[in-house]
């Protein structure tokens, strides 16, 4: 499988077979008193589960399994491959994934005149702009615009450091 690929690259189809591989691997782990890794790791069900083999002959010849675990686990790894295949198309697993938030053009100019405001800022001090405050707790600033120094002084995310340092600049931006 390709680096920086994981589940949210499978089919429905691949991730319910990646399901019957990972609670395979849970019972198994357990019945050996074992961690996870120590069985079969992630990456290696996840390429089962991409390449779905059906036979002895094509599960050893999937890049990255061992032989010896294709020896030692092969029966139960292609009976969970075809518990996953047998799935009805009901039961198949969707891939979490988050709703995207609503564009809002006032967050989206708030964001962008904190981002000014933070390189501007970082450039005085000689530090990387993530470092003095990262992208996430800007979002969350200008989502959010705080108005008083009392509510940014516990916004969540907010360091006491950078409150006390750039609190004031902080409203400013966001008024």
């Amino acid at each position: 499988m390709p680096a920086g690929q994981g589940a949210g690259s499978l089919s429905r189809r691949q991730l319910g077979v990646l399901e019957e591989l990972l609670q395979w691997r849970e019972r198994e782990a357990e019945r050996r008193d074992r961690p996870l890794f120590q069985v079969v790791g992630t990456t290696t069900l996840l390429t089962l589960a991409q390449q779905g083999p059906a036979t002895a002959s094509e599960l050893a010849a999937i890049d990255g399994l061992p032989s010896r675990l294709a020896d030692r686990y092969g029966r139960d790894l292609l009976a969970a491959i075809q518990r996953g295949r047998d799935l009805p198309e009901s039961e198949l697993p969707l891939w979490p994934r988050p709703p995207r938030p609503e564009r809002d053009p006032a967050v989206d100019a708030r964001l962008a005149a904190l981002k000014e405001w933070r390189r501007g800022k970082a450039a005085a001090l000689g530090l990387e702009p993530g470092v003095l405050i990262n992208n996430a707790l800007l979002e969350a600033l200008a989502r959010e615009r705080p108005t008083r120094a009392a509510v940014l002084q516990g916004f969540p995310g907010l360091k006491r450091w950078q409150y006390l340092e750039l609190g004031e600049e902080l409203l400013a931006v966001l008024r």
